[in-house]
């Protein structure tokens, strides 16, 4: 058994070394490569390194290298005299049909006006294309902006074209792409592809990465920012004056760039320890204050303009209370750019915050600009104050765009009302909302652990957490503050009583609380396709601040046995814990739960009859029991009316949320690597494939055998990587033709799942 009945088991990392990790003491996990690649990007010379390898110019367009780049030494110019004219490469045969990709670019223009780019796709079903925009943005002169997205590829055939290209702006304005990205749509990634406009990060350390690969394969199979966590602060980058530091911060912001992401910049204005000594050792005057503090945000901004896609711009500004944090009420973690000396502006409340929104907008206009600050995702004197303040930067034209929600929680329960309360206030100013800094810190033992019920718990909260705030328009990013729990602040701001707050264990192995954010993402009933229904019902979707993401499928039954099928995925086989959401009403009834496998017919019922009435309208999560799924895929859940409540006037249910949560799966191979053929005396490049289990992120070990040792011996085959991306490249003996069967096996320690694979070696002589 693995999963969560066996959670803690599989947790080998003794309590000394997860302290010495989180504390920073140590490097993480086993080292792998000196430089993790992105193996998981399909593109060909994605970051046109190699000039126009693998490009042309889309709908006759000129296109040429240019050392007028995002990263690297070379981008790709595009001489356009029409606006559909742009940069492609064929994609076809390389993604699979009903897949999806995330997909990304990096575009600039040079114009006297903004300017309109966009990244598409086109495909043609016989002689009918289609072109798909997947991601469209404005963009100022001389400046980069970061084009994403989702893609699926079209299931009709015969599929005869199929082209990435990135286009735009008006005709005669010259246009600029770089860093390019197509990759399969994985875990987290793949779920928040129910939300288009949202993004998925975490924050990493510039030690991490580079040497270790499930890491990295961690953060690229299901997020799509990396965002720095100490490195981009005033000291990080400026530790002596005018003296700037950008390589330990580059290094995170280029490692999401592999990745098809970008970064958040956190922050330019904050207090405390990461203020430089520098600053704090000498008495200045405040003018002097002012013109260390514009210098700093105007070389650092510049520097990491087009590269930072946000800017938290002051962080943590307000006390408890909602008074300004000066030396008054904060003694000891001087300098305080608000008061003693401060920049000037102590007289006037928040100027001094306006002020630096002002100043970064001159500096880098193209960032989205936010406040950020914790304890403030509930209402209270903190959050009331940072309201009033946000709503009066609002009313001048003060230059923000949203508001960064840190959102350190505990294992107390998460009070949702009060959540959707308050980020509704927020929203109604027009202002984007981000969870930046998202993590659960447990209560933990001598050795670091937590037991299971906290662990079970913690899933609860990111599932409340996350789930409430996707009722919002205006939310757009989930910032998970780290990955893995062997790497935390958390450790030494609590002398080590508390812990384990992440998704990912010592082991880089998924826990409930990544499963309670994926069922967030990809659970939500209103989401969920719905493939049948009874021939006198109807459906619609509802709204209440009661459900889950504030909506909810409403199934509007007239009679008993109406019924409405819904689909959602089954990621892998095996034994899983079944729970529904549904919103209890007095013109609610008995509902029944049943279930089929991909495209059968044949239906199961799980559970008993659930009886949803309730005088007042109430959300309540029905636990169904653990329920066999004997293949992966999209499974159908039918919710049938059984009969109306003895007080109920009617049938009506409404479905908020199916969550699944695995017990004891198999893995899978979720994207084998297709068949291949080469020349005689010629290699095997590394061919991409996907490899998934329950809980492995880190764990999933992939090995390869040849049927045809004499054509391929197994120590020619080569593994790389780690889940979800694996790759795999084969050397045969020199002067070999013939045939072999590859087999794959993964193992994650207890189950395995194998997959097949031919590689044919053609003779040249023929």
């Amino acid at each position: 058994m693995h999963g969560i009945t066996n959670y803690r088991s599989k947790m080998k990392v003794p309590g000394l070394r997860a302290f010495l990790v989180a504390a920073g003491c140590a490097q993480g996990l086993a080292a792998g490569a000196a430089d993790i690649p992105a193996p998981e990007n399909m593109l060909t010379n994605p970051g046109f390194e190699a000039g126009l390898t693998g490009w042309d110019g889309h709908a006759g367009a000129m296109i040429e290298s240019s050392t007028i780049r995002h990263t690297g030494t070379n981008a790709v110019a595009v001489a356009r005299t029409a606006t559909h004219h742009g940069v492609r490469q064929n994609m076809l045969g390389k993604m699979v049909p009903g897949q999806p990709y995330f997909v990304s670019a990096w575009a600039r223009t040079d114009s006297a006006t903004n300017e309109t780019v966009m990244l598409s796709f086109r495909s043609t079903v016989d002689a009918t294309a289609d072109t798909t925009a997947i991601a469209t943005e404005s963009v100022a002169s001389g400046c980069w902006v970061w084009l994403s997205g989702y893609y699926t590829v079209p299931l009709d055939e015969p599929l005869n074209e199929l082209v990435f290209f990135v286009s735009g702006p008006m005709p005669g304005v010259k246009l600029y792409v770089d860093n390019a990205y197509v990759a399969p749509a994985t875990g987290l990634r793949k779920a928040a592809a129910h939300y288009p406009g949202l993004r998925l990060g975490s924050t990493m350390g510039p030690t991490l990465f580079p040497t270790n690969v499930k890491f990295a394969s961690a953060h690229a199979g299901h997020f799509h920012m990396a965002s720095t966590e100490n490195e981009t602060k005033f000291k990080g980058l400026q530790p002596s004056q005018n003296t700037f530091t950008y390589a330990k911060a580059e290094s995170i912001i280029d490692f999401s760039l592999a990745h098809g992401g970008t970064s958040r910049g956190h922050c330019l204005v904050w207090h405390g320890r990461w203020v430089p000594s520098w600053v704090t050792s000498e008495v200045r005057t405040p003018a002097a204050m002012r013109d260390i503090l514009w210098n700093h945000i105007d070389t650092v901004t510049t520097h990491f303009r087009g590269r930072l896609s946000h800017w938290d711009v002051v962080n943590e500004a307000m006390m408890a209370d909602g008074s300004l944090r000066s030396t008054t009420n904060c003694p000891g973690e001087s300098p305080h750019w608000y008061d003693n000396p401060g920049i000037g502006y102590a007289t006037n409340g928040a100027m001094y915050i306006a002020e630096a929104f002002k100043h970064t907008r001159l500096s880098d206009p193209d960032a989205k600009l936010f406040y950020n600050d914790f304890d403030c995702h509930y209402t209270n004197s903190k959050s009331d104050a940072i309201y009033y303040m946000l709503s009066d930067f609002v009313a001048q034209g003060i230059p923000i765009d949203g508001f960064g929600i840190q959102t350190h929680l505990t294992d107390n329960t998460f009070k949702i009302a009060d959540n959707y309360a308050n980020l509704q206030r927020f929203q109604d100013l027009g202002l984007d909302l981000q969870i930046t800094e998202l993590d659960v810190s447990l209560p933990v033992d001598t050795n670091g652990f937590a037991t299971a019920d906290s662990i079970e718990k913690q899933g609860q909260i990111y599932f409340d957490t996350l789930g409430t705030a996707l009722g919002f328009s205006n939310f757009k990013l989930c910032q998970i503050w780290g990955i893995y729990d062997g790497y935390t602040w958390i450790y030494k701001f609590s002398d080590y009583a508390r812990g384990q707050p992440l998704l990912f264990d010592f082991n880089i192995d998924k826990k409930p609380a990544f499963w309670g954010v994926w069922n967030a993402l990809n659970g939500q009933a209103e989401k969920a396709a719905v493939l049948d229904g009874s021939a006198d019902n109807t459906s619609s979707l509802v709204n209440s601040p009661l459900l889950r993401a504030a909506a909810g499928r409403r199934l509007n039954a007239y009679a008993a046995n109406d019924f409405i099928t819904l689909q959602t995925e089954m990621p892998f086989k095996g034994e899983w814990n079944v729970k529904i959401g549904m919103l209890k009403a007095s013109d609610a009834g008995q509902v029944q739960l049943a279930i089929a496998p991909p495209n059968s017919t044949t239906f199961t019922n799980i559970g008993l009859p659930q009886d949803t009435y309730s005088a007042s309208q109430l959300a309540q999560e029905f636990d169904l029991g653990m329920v066999d799924f004997p293949e992966a895929g999209d499974w159908q859940f039918r919710f049938s009316a059984v009969s109306k409540h003895v007080l109920s006037a009617g049938l009506a249910l409404t479905i908020d949320y199916i969550r699944l949560s695995p017990v004891h799966c198999s893995p899978r191979f979720t994207l084998p690597p297709a068949d291949q053929t080469i020349p005689a005396n010629s290699d095997l490049a590394p061919v991409l494939f996907l490899a998934e289990d329950d809980t492995a992120s880190g764990s999933l070990v992939v090995t390869a055998t040849s049927s045809n040792t004499a054509l391929v011996p197994d120590a020619h085959l080569v593994i790389s990587g780690a889940s979800p991306y694996f790759t795999i490249a084969a050397t045969p003996l020199p002067n070999k033709a013939g045939q072999t069967t590859i087999t794959l096996l993964a193992n994650d320690g207890t189950l395995t799942a194998t997959q097949t694979v031919s590689l044919v070696v053609l003779d040249r002589r023929r």
